[in-house]
């Protein structure tokens, strides 16, 4: 793992999860009748600290780490949500893509919806990943945002499929028949 800066860091987060849960078994802790912990007690021990995973995106690591932190912070998005939230006006271009995919996951809310119609009106050179990014959050108030993006008379076809999967994901419709027989992308 010489590719993977930092992988024994990792690593070493999981193995002292792990071994936090052998402390606990070892210590008698879990009801005297159970002979093994409930799946509960066994997922609350072995579940990712978030503050951790956060650190991967916030300091300084290859991006392939930053997106295995990514994926798995996305599964807890909602613990994580007000955090990102917090430093996502000072952070650089790729670490708001990254904190974008991770709200997309949580529950709708106002703070949310904001950041990810901004980006997605600043960050037209990734309209397909931040089109994407919305339908997955799932508010439908984008949708003017969607509809006025999909008008644009120069966006490729591509960025137009991803556009009109968005509108549709989000109960929306386009129907404008568009050409596309000049698009070389």
């Amino acid at each position: 793992y010489e590719w993977w800066y930092n992988f024994y860091e990792f690593h070493k987060l999981a193995m002292d999860e792990l071994d936090a849960l052998y402390e606990r078994i070892g210590d008698n802790q879990f009801r005297a009748y159970d002979w093994w912990p409930t799946v509960e007690e066994l997922k609350a021990y072995v579940a990712p600290k978030p503050e951790k995973y956060m650190e991967f995106l916030t300091l300084d690591y290859p991006y392939n780490v930053k997106e295995l932190a990514t994926e798995l912070l996305s599964k807890r998005a909602d613990e994580v949500k007000e955090d990102i939230i917090a430093i996502f006006p000072e952070s650089d271009e790729e670490s708001k893509e990254l904190f974008s995919e991770i709200l997309s996951y949580s529950k709708k809310d106002d703070k949310t919806f904001d950041i990810l119609t901004l980006q997605f009106v600043k960050r037209r050179d990734k309209t397909p990943l931040y089109a994407g990014y919305l339908a997955r959050f799932g508010d439908e108030r984008a949708l003017p945002f969607l509809m006025q993006a999909i008008e644009e008379e120069k966006i490729s076809y591509s960025d137009f499929e991803e556009l009109r999967f968005a509108i549709e994901a989000l109960g929306g419709t386009y129907d404008k028949i568009r050409d596309f027989s000049s698009d070389r992308s």
